[in-house]
């Protein structure tokens, strides 16, 4: 708080396991002291008490008859809440749109509006919130594949439309008790007004969402056709290529991958994928992290063997594995997909566009080393197929 004080730059402290706001009993506490009114800024993440105390507070239950006070101190400070979805065994259900987590999504939705409702009240211009739901190990994964149960991008933005609506209830409600206070007759009206707002924000957030899907899956299939091309005429089993639209996302360049290696539609007026055969690693750079996605068709794991490919590639620019291997593909002819990350470093001079270059001369270097890739004195080959433009049909 002195050094808050000193700088004039706002801290929020999280309820967070192993800090000193972990448990709600503790924070409550510490927030009841009149000197920190006003003063001592809080970031909920209320999931985190819910595995701390393995129990979902519920202020109806007679045993909870001390979670409304301690909400309400929760409230009067906090600056920024974490929108997670907390059960009573971890902090972080699996998939919330689930019917078995219906409760546990009540319950977190029910806090976060009284949060917000609170702020209002005080007069504060605006409240942040942030979707929360995390990666493996917080996203739970399928034993021995590690493949996550869930894909935590559609997670996270079906989440943030949640608050959304979410917080436009609660505002709705603060409006209304206003105008009833006020005595204006139009408290139905201005909620309504405010109901369609977040519905509207919500639709947006999705229409964007789908938009970047179609997007992602016509590039893909378009390169799946290009790549079926190239190794038609020049006999390859294993290409590396790169796929923009994704933007350093790894769940959707795992979703080009798909549409790769697609079966093509007879009655389709555009071939697209087709590529299922051919073993394949992909990149994409965003600003923040270079995405990698391999794959290696059942029939060829015995020359290549996917997660060896991965290791050999990330020894060379670092990064980590993010699900190894997948399997079975989302393929027609089966075998395995590793998934990768390579993080962005501005201040130390590592970005995702030179680790994308290292990345793909050191994919290509491991499939030489075993015969699954042809040798060449002409170092222009590889930029010629496999460049920044990757235009395939240049291969002939």
């Amino acid at each position: 708080m002195q050094v808050q004080e000193s700088l004039g730059v706002p801290i929020v402290h999280e309820t967070h396991r192993q800090r000193l706001l972990m448990s709600p009993y503790q924070t409550a506490e510490l927030l009841a002291h009149p000197e920190l009114h006003g003063k001592l800024r809080i970031n909920a993440d209320l999931s985190h008490w819910c595995c701390v105390c393995e129990h979902v507070f519920d202020s109806s239950d007679p045993r909870d008859d001390w979670w409304p006070k301690a909400l309400a101190l929760v409230a009067a400070h906090c600056g920024l809440v974490h929108c997670r979805v907390g059960h009573a065994e971890g902090p972080q259900v699996a998939e919330p749109d689930a019917p078995e987590v219906a409760s546990e999504v009540k319950a977190h939705c029910g806090w976060w509006r009284e949060i917000w409702e609170a702020a209002a009240c005080r007069g504060e211009a605006a409240v942040w919130a942030e979707p929360e739901h995390g990666p493996p190990p917080y996203l739970q994964t399928l034993p021995y594949s590690q493949k996550p149960v869930a894909e935590l991008w559609d997670v996270n933005t079906r989440v943030a439309a949640r608050v959304r609506a979410e917080f436009g209830d609660a505002m709705a409600r603060v409006q209304a008790e206003v105008a009833k206070e006020a005595g204006a007759k139009d408290a139905a009206k201005v909620a309504a007004e405010a109901k369609a707002k977040a519905d509207k924000e919500a639709a947006r957030a999705k229409a964007a969402r789908d938009k970047l899907l179609a997007k992602v899956v016509k590039e893909g299939g378009k390169k799946g056709v290009e790549i079926e091309g190239a190794s038609d005429m020049g006999g390859l089993d294993f290409f590396c290529t790169t796929v923009e639209s994704p933007d350093g996302d790894v769940d959707l360049l795992h979703t080009a991958m798909a549409a790769m290696n697609a079966q093509p539609d007879p009655n389709a007026e555009d071939r697209k994928g087709c590529s299922g055969h051919v073993g394949k690693m992909i990149f994409s750079a965003g600003v923040h992290q270079l995405a990698l996605v391999a794959y290696v068709p059942a029939d060829k794991a015995e020359t290549v063997a996917v997660v060896e490919w991965v290791a050999y590639v990330l020894g060379v620019v670092g990064g980590k594995v993010m699900a190894s291997p997948v399997a079975p593909a989302d393929s027609p002819q089966g075998g395995s997909v590793v998934q990768a990350i390579v993080g962005g470093d501005a201040d130390n001079g590592k970005f995702p566009l030179k680790d994308k270059d290292a990345a793909m001369a050191a994919a290509f270097a491991f499939l030489r080393q075993k015969g699954a890739f042809p040798e060449d004195d002409d170092d222009d080959d590889d930029e010629m197929i496999f460049g920044d433009d990757d235009n395939l049909d240049d291969y002939e």
